[in-house]
């Protein structure tokens, strides 16, 4: 294709797709559409290729760089271009979604939607997943299995004789005291657990006070179930780091790992890996895919993202994150 050839470009941000018939070779992100474009026609390598194979160029014109972002991962998910990097295990992997309900419950699904739940993963490590879902619903009374929404029912089940559930589902849940319950369960799932081990433990000395020792017992060992699945791994606890996300990148030849460690409360809660195999991207191509991909779904977000090199645009990014999470988000 000759630049002669493109279609009228505005100076606004936007999307791109070259294409060679009716096949998307490439789509691209940019702050101007129009001077993104032309570079191609002055650039060497992979980029001049990509021009030079192209018959047609589609653009899609965004208010934002926010929004290029999101409508670029969509489309190369939609499409796979010939030239995009495309990460390897590529499918939803698990979350962890507290309902938007008066007496939420929580569930595994592979999806995130605007629903107005809390969503919290993604879990790579389906083992991980089980053993804090476990892990809550034996020390955290949510219902379980009254459906989602909430059905009514006639009489409790079995986890509220356990005291697992305090049985909203048959009107016998205090709104107050369940969403207690939803309150600790997010700081868990958020890996807030040292706050939430001193409000424990000044609970346990107040039932003790009033001689309900049997309730300080149970909160009792709540607590050490708590330390023994949070203290796992020692060496990787350093209260000083506070919330972040580090990652790390290894390639041999055509083959790129790259890894995110999830830092919560000083600890490392979990890794995600992905695998490319694409000869001719760069370094930053590939982190640039995985960080888009990630932060598109991933959550809770951390106010701290430190990647392995420097990002040549990490505005848009820094955007996003800090568009999703409602606060200040930091590359």
């Amino acid at each position: 294709m000759r630049a002669q050839d493109l279609p009228p470009l505005p100076e606004t941000p936007g999307v791109y797709l070259w294409k060679r018939g009716e096949e998307v070779l490439y789509v691209g992100k940019a702050k101007s559409l129009r001077a993104r474009v032309k570079s191609y026609f002055h650039a060497e390598g992979k980029a001049r290729r990509i021009a030079e194979e192209a018959t047609g160029l589609d653009f899609i014109a965004t208010r934002d760089e926010v929004e290029a972002l999101l409508l670029e991962a969509n489309l190369i998910k939609a499409h796979r271009p010939l030239y995009n990097v495309l990460l390897k295990d590529d499918k939803h992997y698990p979350f962890l979604k507290l309902t938007n309900e008066p007496f939420p419950t929580l569930l595994v699904v592979r999806r995130v939607e605007e629903d107005g739940a809390k969503y919290y993963g993604p879990f790579p490590e389906a083992g991980a997943l089980r053993r804090i879902k476990t892990l809550i619903d034996r020390l955290f009374p949510l219902r379980k299995n009254s459906g989602y929404p909430m059905k009514r029912r006639r009489y409790p089940c079995l986890n509220y004789s356990m005291g697992r559930c305090l049985a909203p589902c048959v009107g016998k849940a205090d709104p107050e005291a369940y969403q207690e319950v939803v309150r600790q369960v997010e700081a868990v799932l958020e890996g807030r657990v040292d706050g939430l081990l001193q409000e424990l433990e000044a609970k346990m000395r107040e039932a003790a006070r009033r001689l309900e020792f049997e309730r300080a017992a149970e909160i009792r060992d709540q607590m050490e179930a708590l330390r023994a699945f949070f203290s796992t791994d020692q060496q990787a606890f350093d209260p000083e780091m506070g919330d972040l996300d580090f990652l790390g990148m290894a390639r041999s030849g055509a083959l790129a790992v790259v890894q995110l460690y999830q830092v919560r409360s000083g600890r490392i809660l979990g890794r995600i890996s992905r695998v490319v195999e694409k000869e001719e991207a760069t370094d930053e191509e590939i982190l640039w895919a995985f960080l888009r991909d990630h932060y598109l779904e991933a959550s809770p977000l951390p106010p701290l993202v430190l990647p392995p090199l420097p990002l040549a645009d990490p505005e848009s990014l820094a955007q996003l994150l800090k568009r999703r999470a409602g606060r200040r988000g930091g590359l």
